[in-house]
């Protein structure tokens, strides 16, 4: 009983986290009607890892149950007239990895914000959904606490580079989730008897806890602080989109001699 309580209490933080991580997409798609398909994602792919480790599952049982799940879950809301009997169709599988393979020229030529649909929103629920996996399974194991924020902080990161608009409020959220998610883990393993004061190692755990509610507050200043610093608001040296578009020059940034320029000048 007492460890189905923690698996509950340590899922609660994840799906905070998780939706928190959602809530960064407000500036890459428009509207808000979106969330709710998000937040049901990252609940079930927690869900599903609370069973796992529950049952202890296998890893290949692990990762077939949440691929399974997280198809059918993006396929029946991105393309619920592909579905039958709500299981997709042969064409919208078949539709659904095209947009899969293709979800790199979808970064590349979306306008943001984008329209919540098609393969702008499948991708957001698909990487959502493995953030929310792979988070939920190591803070189900009480291990690697700077494991469980590397996931949905990169996806912050993305979301904050494709979005647009400021992105403090959301920052803010971001950081307040993952305060929590440490705190429940911190409170969890407490109470299964890892108290700092045992053994060397439970006291490099409380260093590395430590290290990353650093870590969060130094994104949570910076989140706030950076937009507000002089030339934050200047072109981008490396611009993403241009990447694979087939230009030799996209996406490098290009750097011009200073002798060029003095030759120049002697020849004018």
């Amino acid at each position: 009983m007492a460890r189905t309580r923690a698996y509950a209490l340590l899922g609660v933080g994840v799906v905070a986290l998780s939706s928190a991580t959602a809530s960064s997409f407000t500036r890459v798609l428009r509207g808000t009607s979106w969330m709710a398909a998000l937040i049901v994602a990252a609940t079930l792919a927690v869900l599903i890892a609370i069973v796992a480790a529950a049952r202890s599952w296998s890893t290949a049982k692990r990762v077939g149950a949440q691929l399974v799940a997280m198809y059918w879950w993006s396929a029946i809301v991105t393309r619920p007239s592909e579905t039958w009997l709500g299981l997709p169709t042969p064409r919208g599988g078949a539709h659904w990895l095209e947009a899969t393979a293709d979800s790199l020229g979808v970064l590349r030529h979306t306008v943001v914000p984008a329209v919540p649909k098609g393969s702008a929103l499948q991708l957001v629920i698909v990487t959502l959904w493995i953030a929310s996996a792979i988070t939920a399974h190591y803070v189900l194991k009480l291990e690697g606490i700077l494991h469980c924020f590397a996931a949905p902080l990169a996806l912050f990161i993305v979301a904050a580079a494709l979005g647009k608009g400021g992105y403090g409020w959301s920052a803010s959220v971001w950081a307040a989730a993952a305060m929590l998610v440490l705190a429940i883990h911190v409170f969890v393993g407490a109470s299964a008897g890892r108290t700092a004061f045992h053994t060397q190692r439970d006291l490099r755990s409380r260093l590395i806890a430590g290290g990353a509610l650093g870590a969060i507050g130094a994104i949570l200043i910076g989140a706030l602080a950076g937009p507000r610093l002089p030339t934050a608001q200047d072109r981008p040296l490396l611009r993403y989109r241009n990447f694979g578009a087939g230009n030799s020059r996209g996406g490098l940034i290009t750097a011009i001699s200073p002798l060029i320029q003095i030759r120049d000048q002697l020849n004018s």
